[in-house]
């Protein structure tokens, strides 16, 4: 017998600082990139003090394999073609 799906476990969302950590960067742009559309946060809950945003850890790991991905330069013949 299947069992059904589970929701994501507590372990595999990342708050805003947690993202930070992962990606090598401060809160404050982890929360950029949400706003961009770089990174899509995937709940928002509201205390009364302030808003948490919570982040898939699959999706900052995949943001981070993304960047840490070096840009290959271009060779001195294509810099010569252009």
């Amino acid at each position: 017998m299947a069992t059904p799906p589970k929701p994501p476990l507590l372990e595999e969302l990342l708050t805003a600082i947690d993202a930070a950590r992962v990606l090598v960067m401060s809160p404050e742009n982890v929360r950029r990139l949400t706003k961009r559309g770089v990174l899509k946060a995937c709940a928002v809950t509201v205390s009364p003090s302030r808003p948490i945003t919570l982040y898939r850890r699959a999706d900052v790991e995949a943001l981070a394999a993304k960047r840490a991905r070096p840009q290959r330069l271009p060779t001195p013949t294509e810099r010569r073609a252009r």
